[in-house]
């Protein structure tokens, strides 16, 4: 393996985990470059040792997907398009203990956007062990994914991932085959690396310098708790801005591939990863609402609703009826993290919910002005499933 590039993950302490940029064969790496799961694309159950592929070059050294997957560690499947092995064994060059085959479903210009699926599988199979990866550059061969584009959703999603106070991650190795291909990418790693440390210099749009001032005035002078960066602190503080319009813009409006949405990632990763380490507060909160009739016809009694972007919700019924304009919501929720201590407007005591929070309806009832009222109970996903096989 030959190292291009690399960065350290933004997370508090002192043993920061690494992400880094190399070119070489995954199937003949050293023993200074072992990892403890390789990660391994492929089309839904179709594990054919075709000429070229990552499955060929295993399959020739004495690894057979088809075997593995006959009796599997852990199948994450269908809720994230992953499995993992059980020990593998082969040669020297097998310098891997697990194998992470990663299948998402999805057509093929849209499967680079299942990248962080790969990251939560590992984060329920390894929950408390320590754990290095190794990863291809997924969805560039028979799903034809741009090289730049693989990449960048390998960088970000193993960035957040690694920043959990939650994960002993030390390193996610993303490798290109070719040297040639690599030094091609040498810009767009560059481009990550330096736009993922300097959220406050990124050149977003809607005048986001203005609203970076407004959050560094509350931030520079307040002491973080432990396991919360300044980097992290900082960007939750830009959501409750007005910022927060342009970026659940982009959250609902654009796909991951999209660059519109590319742009925001490094604030978007920044806000998760504060988020997850910040403090939760389950338990009841409201939400005042404009809803579209579109999305007022989809929540009736028994509907199951999920939310791309971050949802904004106050532990005070009084705070949310202000924002109330045709519908408001009273929320039991799980997962909402307390963020009025790093909000501009501490005043409105905001519980906020990570992307994809979703919940279900419970009641819905309308008042003669035809304002909405709905009380709805968060539905958890249990991701990670049962006990893993060995």
């Amino acid at each position: 393996m030959a190292k291009i590039d690399s960065f350290q993950v933004d997370r508090r302490g002192t043993d920061k985990p690494t992400v880094r940029f190399l070119w070489g064969d995954l199937t003949k790496m050293a023993a200074a470059d072992a990892v403890d799961i390789l990660v391994v694309s492929c089309l839904p159950d179709d594990y054919a040792a075709s000429p070229g592929t990552l499955v060929d070059a295993l399959d020739k050294a004495g690894i057979s997907l088809k075997q593995l997957a006959e009796d599997k560690a852990k199948d994450y499947r269908p809720q994230l398009p992953c499995w993992i092995s059980k020990p593998v064994k082969g040669g020297p060059g097998t310098q891997f203990k697990r194998i992470l085959v990663f299948e998402p479903k999805e057509p093929v210009a849209e499967a680079v956007a299942s990248v962080p699926a790969i990251f939560q599988a590992l984060a329920c199979f390894y929950s408390n062990e320590v754990v290095r990866v190794a990863t291809p550059l997924v969805c560039t061969g028979y799903r034809k994914a741009e090289p730049k584009v693989a990449l960048s959703e390998l960088a970000w999603a193993a960035a957040r991932y690694a920043s959990s106070n939650t994960t002993k991650v030390t390193a996610v190795n993303i490798v290109t085959l070719t040297e040639k291909l690599g030094k091609q990418l040498v810009p767009t790693f560059r481009d990550i690396k330096g736009r993922y440390g300097h959220v406050f210099l990124l050149d977003l749009p809607g005048e986001y310098d203005t609203f970076v001032d407004q959050a560094k005035e509350k931030i520079d002078h307040k002491e973080l708790p432990t396991g919360l960066t300044y980097r992290q602190a900082l960007a939750v503080c830009i959501y409750t801005t007005d910022y927060y319009k342009a970026i659940n813009s982009v959250l609902y409006k654009k796909k991951p591939t999209d660059p519109e949405y590319r742009e925001m990632l490094p604030l978007i990763e920044a806000i998760d990863s504060g988020l997850w380490n910040m403090k939760r507060y389950p338990g009841k909160t409201y939400r005042g609402d404009k809803m579209s009739s579109e999305r007022l016809g989809k929540h009736q009694v028994g509907a199951k609703i999920a939310n791309r972007a971050y949802t904004s919700t106050s532990r005070l019924r009084s705070v949310a009826e202000k924002f109330a304009k045709n519908a408001f919501l009273d929320i039991d929720g799980r997962t909402g993290v307390e963020v009025w201590d790093y909000s501009v407007f501490p005043a409105e005591e905001e519980v906020l919910f990570q992307r994809d929070f979703t919940y279900q309806v419970a009641t819905r009832e309308e008042d003669p002005k035809a304002f909405w009222n709905f009380t709805v109970h968060e539905i958890l996903t249990n991701w990670c499933g049962g006990s893993r096989n060995a």
